[in-house]
């Protein structure tokens, strides 16, 4: 091997442990409604941050596999299937002497009401249906997200998701999680939750604790083909920033850590079969913009406390007689430790220097001074895959029949985009890489001023960390935007109407149609852009392959791109524009006078279109390529074909009939071409009639004209 840093990397590699990379197959999807076991749920997918939302609050089965467009690199989702709160689900309630049990413990769904309780229904709403979407004249649009209802919306959003559901000892939470699809806000969603006590009893000494970890994430990073020989998948640094004087924002954040057993710089997960590209370049986090001071029955007097939370700490759910994933669904409600450590037991053992006084925040684990995040404690395993970020709302002394406590909270995902995270994955193995630009601190960038890089980690290695640590300051903005948005009373700029859209593979080009009369009523309109991106690999990645004008308008456009590939796997999405005026006092600064644009996730384009070649006058010049056909050849793969199956018959009439047979005379296959575009090529997904992958070995194909004309073709397979 060339590069000595790949060789050392392999040698580390050799001597780990690998661990199976379970996100890299369970990324992002629509839910299976059959999966639910009788409870609802929806799905929030209007921007870049999914999440799936349960009617009783508490845990789901929902599933989050397969979905998406094929590898958009950019989308993050979650499930509330592991005791997340990410979307409203699995927050608990801490009280004392709660019908004799001194150290009460409440989930929404517990073994008191083991179905959960739902007051009123679970109700999806949406203020653009999916627009039409054509591919090859076959619709795929997604089915739609909600009821179409734009007086339902929350401000400028475009998706809300609200209904109402009950505790066991007699709290109603009225819930109502909401995002928005342009792309300054597209990155999290909001979790407005009220809870009412409307029971006849004082509760007292009430803590509501939460926590969001990284095992309930998934990201749609590339798994085509899916990254090999991955070592310290697990392992995250955790801090909360909002428990000392002078911090401007209340947010937990979390990144990705190095194997500490291991000597060498794993961080950010470089994948260096594939040139070095970062796995886990991503930071997740989640914040709150207001918690009530104190419990309240007029809304006038719910007032915010900046110091809330005031507990907070990081734990395994195992860990510490905290319930793990598998015992949440029935946990009981008498649990002495688990009351003591939502109340800030833990945190109290390892402190956080300079905290607030009369609060509970345990130290942050980047903050430790040392390479393994496991020093933090006994609560973080080396296995820190269910390490969780928990968070403590009150106490209050008492909350008293009909009064309430309100809370709002934001979850989201930024960090370095997938193409920055190859550019600096590249730029490491090619050992060119050098430290961003303009860092706070020259030598820690943006991590906190004693952190400590891993050991054995060069020059290089921190270079690329350093770059890794800008997604603090992704994580800041972010949640800044957030903040921004609900002081200006959720009214950023609105996200233009999407447009309907048809792309159609023809001979030497592809053809996009769309239309969007509503957004180009608008007195901002902007216009349009078309984004392409070629196959379905990690190496490609949508780009602007055409724009438009304001002045562009009509009932339908259309564009050709001439520029294809022929054989080539492309795909295409439309999106319209509108301008933000720059007086706009609810955008925020840095957008005024710049364009937004429509959701991308109304556009999404599960199929490709290949552009054929123009037919031939007859069937003398049939030929088969690649032959032979070798799954292992790079060419191959860049084509972009489903599991790296192709093969293309050229140089067809308009109309004929081709039969494919094994060596032995066996019928494997018959495609009927009728091309009303005039095609002379087509292309073989290697499906068996019985849809079965064929073996490696000869084959042998008949191309019949209807006029009497025959060739025979063969052609060698090796898989």
């Amino acid at each position: 091997m060339d590069n000595p840093r790949i060789q050392s990397y392999h040698d580390i590699r050799r001597i780990s442990k690998p661990l199976v990379l379970l996100f890299a197959i369970v990324f992002l999807a629509g839910i299976g409604i059959s999966e639910l076991q009788a409870q609802e749920a929806a799905m929030i997918k209007t921007g870049r941050f999914w999440t799936v939302v349960m009617d009783h609050g508490g845990l789901g089965a929902a599933s989050m596999s397969a979905g998406w467009w094929p590898n958009d690199f950019n989308v993050v989702g979650n499930s509330s299937g592991s005791g997340s709160a990410s979307s409203g689900d699995n927050i608990y309630i801490a009280t004392s002497n709660w019908n004799g049990i001194a150290k009460a413990i409440c989930a929404p769904v517990s073994e008191l009401n083991p179905s959960g309780t739902i007051v009123t229904p679970l109700v999806s709403y949406v203020r653009h249906a999916m627009p039409d979407n054509l591919v090859n004249n076959v619709d795929v649009k997604e089915l739609s997200l909600g009821v179409e209802d734009p007086t339902k919306m929350v401000g400028t959003a475009d998706q809300v998701v609200e209904n109402m559901y009950k505790y066991a000892i007699g709290v109603e939470a009225s819930r109502r999680v909401y995002a928005w699809s342009q792309e300054n806000h597209n990155d999290y969603i909001v979790n407005d939750i009220t809870f009412e006590n409307v029971s006849d009893q004082t509760l007292t000494d009430v803590v509501f604790s939460m926590c969001i970890g990284r095992n309930d994430f998934g990201y749609a990073y590339g798994n085509n083909p899916s990254p090999s020989g991955l070592h310290g998948t697990s392992w995250h640094w955790h801090h909360y920033y909002g428990g000392r004087p002078g911090d401007s924002l209340r947010v937990w954040y979390w990144y990705h850590a190095d194997d500490p057993t291991t000597n060498g710089d794993n961080m950010g997960l470089p994948a260096f079969g594939q040139e070095g590209r970062l796995i886990l370049p991503h930071f997740q986090f989640y914040g709150f913009l207001h918690v009530s001071q104190a419990p309240y029955t007029n809304d006038a007097n719910d007032l915010d406390d900046p110091l809330q939370p005031k507990i907070t700490f990081i734990s395994e759910g195992q860990v510490n007689s905290m319930p793990s994933e598998n015992a949440r669904m029935g946990s009981p409600i008498d649990n002495p430790p688990w009351h003591d450590n939502a109340k800030g037991t833990l945190s109290e053992q390892i402190p956080m220097e300079g905290a607030y006084p009369n609060t509970w925040h345990m130290k942050n684990s980047d903050e430790v001074g040392d390479p393994d995040f496991q020093v933090i404690g006994t609560n973080i395993t080396y296995n820190g895959w269910h390490a969780y970020d928990y968070s403590g709302i009150g106490p209050y002394a008492e909350f008293k029949p009909g009064e309430k406590v309100h809370i709002i909270y934001v979850v989201g995902a930024t960090g370095l985009s997938h193409k920055m995270g190859k550019q600096v994955g590249k730029e490491l193995v090619d050992e060119i890489i050098q430290p961003p630009p303009n860092l706070p601190d020259a030598d820690k960038g943006y991590f906190p001023s004693n952190f400590v890089f891993p050991v054995g980690a060069d020059q290089l290695d921190i270079n690329k960390d350093l770059w890794l640590s800008t997604g603090v300051d992704s994580v800041m903005t972010v949640m800044s935007k957030a903040k921004w948005n609900y002081e200006h009373n959720w009214n950023v700029p609105q996200a233009p109407p999407p447009p309907n859209q048809s792309v159609s593979g023809f001979p030497d080009y592809a053809e996009v149609k769309w239309s969007s009369p509503e957004a180009e009523a608008l007195p901002n309109f902007a216009g349009y852009k078309i984004m392409r991106r070629i196959s379905a690999l990690d190496t490609a990645f949508f780009q602007v392959v055409h724009t438009t004008s304001p002045d562009d308008k009509a009932a339908e456009h259309t564009w050709q791109d001439t520029e294809v590939k022929f054989g080539a796997s492309y795909y295409y999405y439309v999106q319209s524009s509108v301008t933000v005026a720059e007086d706009d006092m609810n955008a925020y600064p840095n957008i005024r006078g710049k364009q937004i644009w429509s959701g991308r996730t109304y556009q999404a384009t599960p199929q490709s279109v290949e552009p054929p070649r123009a037919a031939a006058p007859d069937i003398s010049d049939v030929y088969i390529a690649p032959n032979p056909y070798n799954i292992n050849d790079p060419r191959v793969q860049a084509m972009g074909w489903t599991d790296f199956r192709g093969l293309i018959f050229f140089n067809l009439p308009s109309k004929c009939t081709v039969k494919i047979f094994t060596e032995n005379g066996d019928l494997v296959k018959t495609i009927e071409h009728d091309s009303p575009v005039n095609a002379g090529s087509i292309t073989w997904d290697m499906l068996t009639e019985s849809q079965q992958v064929i073996a490696s070995g000869m084959y042998i194909a008949t191309i019949e004209d209807g006029n009497g004309g025959v060739a025979i073709r063969k052609f060698l397979v090796a898989r």
